[in-house]
């Protein structure tokens, strides 16, 4: 079972239909879409994947995201459902981290990095069929 939810602030996120935010840096694009790196967290960000809860809408995760300096090509997501289907978590973390509506997936109990990638792929490949959620006009 995911402990990270159980850390003081944290809570699972219940709500199957919910698509979390994801943004994708320019390099993370291929032919279009995102690469698996797009949805693969680092060590540095503790194995958890971040993103932003659905009631910020796509278009206002990708002005935040850049009005923090980062660099993004688009918003695509995921469901809270996905996630769950690809046997890993969502969290709502936002009182941890300090950023309002923020969610993680959590990749940290996944026994191996062949494993970590091989979900990475399996949520881009939902988004990607999702489609680009927002895209800023070139």
């Amino acid at each position: 079972m995911c402990e990270y939810h159980r850390q003081p602030g944290n809570s699972l996120l219940e709500n199957d239909a919910e698509v979390l935010l994801r943004q994708v840096h320019p390099t993370h694009i291929q032919d279009g879409a995102p690469t698996k790196q797009a949805f693969l967290p680092t060590e540095s960000h503790a194995q958890l994947l971040s993103t932003k809860r659905e009631r910020v809408t796509p278009m206002r995760a990708h002005q935040d995201w850049i009005e923090r300096g980062m660099d993004s090509a688009g918003t695509w997501g995921v469901s809270v459902a996905e996630v769950g289907d690809a046997e890993m978590h969502a969290v709502d973390d936002a009182n941890n981290v300090t950023e309002p509506d923020h969610a993680s997936v959590n990749f940290r109990e996944l026994p191996s990095k062949g494993a970590a990638i091989r979900k990475a792929r399996i949520l881009r490949d939902l988004a990607v069929e999702r489609g680009c959620l927002y895209r800023p006009a070139a």
